[in-house]
């Protein structure tokens, strides 16, 4: 394996400079940072379902458990490259989506026999979402960094995520109304940007 060159962390006016600081740690072998990392990684599979999910439910839930394992293994291979310069869950959403798309890409040139699954039947006919979705996606994602970092994180939390707000709220380690807060104020701003883009509702 070639030689990993640890991110050094940014100043203190960065933002993410939380998530610059735990992935140093991860390739400095800190044990409780690795499972903090891993804590995080846990938006992996809710991010695949999403993308599922805006797709008709193309693939089986034991085709997105595998999926997910190849997502957080090029993650890990890439996470040397993480600079801080977006939330570790915005980092690791184009690896999620593009996986996802590569493999529908890839299952829609299999040949379809007479016994073919109702999500191979989807294949043949997945409509827009799924050629939209990495362009809607990286559109969102855009749109999120220009938020204030709290709302930005409360949002990826509630919604890639899938915690509650009380679990929020505990992440962030504030009061359960300002994660409330942050998140409604977030979405206002998010919408406002979005505008005619965004056709699905967030909330």
């Amino acid at each position: 394996a070639g030689h990993l060159v640890t991110p050094t962390p940014q100043s203190h006016s960065n933002p993410w400079r939380d998530d610059l600081q735990l992935v140093h740690d991860v390739l400095a072998g800190d044990p409780s940072a690795l499972q903090r990392f891993i804590d995080r990684m846990n938006c992996v599979p809710a991010i695949l379902s999403h993308c599922n999910a805006q797709s008709r439910g193309v693939l089986t839930d034991d085709d997105l458990a595998d999926l997910a394992q190849e997502v957080l293994a090029s993650v890990w291979e890439r996470l040397p490259d993480y600079l801080g310069q977006g939330a570790l869950e915005s980092w690791v959403y184009p690896f999620c989506t593009q996986k996802y798309l590569n493999t529908v890409r890839s299952w829609r040139r299999r040949p379809h026999h007479s016994d073919i699954s109702l999500e191979a039947q989807h294949l043949s006919d997945p409509g827009p979402a799924t050629g939209d979705l990495l362009a809607t996606s990286d559109l969102i994602h855009k749109h999120l960094a220009r938020l204030e970092a709290i709302q930005a994180s409360v949002i990826r939390a509630r919604h890639f995520d899938a915690l509650s707000f009380e679990e929020i709220a505990h992440r962030l380690d504030v009061p359960l109304t300002t994660a409330k807060t942050h998140y409604r104020r977030g979405l206002d701003v998010l919408r406002s940007y979005l505008g005619p883009h965004l056709q699905q509702d967030l909330a």
